[in-house]
């Protein structure tokens, strides 16, 4: 709606002046400048209403790997916020169930690519990853143990409104 994008243009004008940001723990490699630059702008654009963005690099400049790396800061950060409050209040949604697992959607031929990124790139046990595809299909107390679902978008498009996958608010989904 136009009050939505009047809410956007004026959350964009309080954005810092440098995005850049240091990864989390658990990250294998370094992130180039581009990236850490990335990761702040999201882990921003997260915390502003309306939340969420476009991360719109070119092909080939990491975009999984920055993607990645702002699941890992946001469940790092929400652990150390939880230590600190030692109790978080959540919102009721009688519709679905609250999770703080991301929903990556990708063509069949880019999910593996997002499964080696993040086994290859990740401490092992940092993040928990699974493919939502095929006979690989869980209940929903299953999907949202995880921190990252991969699925595909031909999946989604034959998921039934009551199917497990739709049956979780995620914290945020990833095309």
């Amino acid at each position: 709606t136009l009050a939505t994008l009047e809410r956007l243009h004026k959350s964009m004008e309080t954005q810092p002046k440098s995005f850049s940001l240091e990864p989390a723990n658990g990250l294998k490699v370094s992130l180039l400048p581009h990236q850490t630059q990335g990761l702040g702008w999201t882990v921003w654009r997260e915390s502003q209403k309306p939340c969420g963005g476009i991360l719109a690099d070119d092909m080939g400049l990491g975009k999984t790997l920055t993607m990645i790396s702002l699941i890992l800061y946001t469940k790092q950060d929400k652990e150390q916020t939880e230590e600190q409050n030692e109790s978080s209040e959540e919102e009721a949604d009688s519709q679905r169930r609250e999770s703080n697992a991301t929903l990556v959607i990708t063509p069949t031929s880019v999910m593996g690519q997002w499964e080696n990124e993040v086994k290859s790139k990740i401490t092992r046990g940092a993040l928990t990853c699974m493919l939502y595809h095929g006979p690989a299909r869980k209940k929903t107390k299953c999907l949202s143990s995880y921190d990252i679902v991969l699925t595909t978008y031909a999946t989604v498009q034959r998921e039934e409104i009551d199917s497990p996958l739709m049956k979780l608010r995620w914290k945020r989904i990833i095309l």
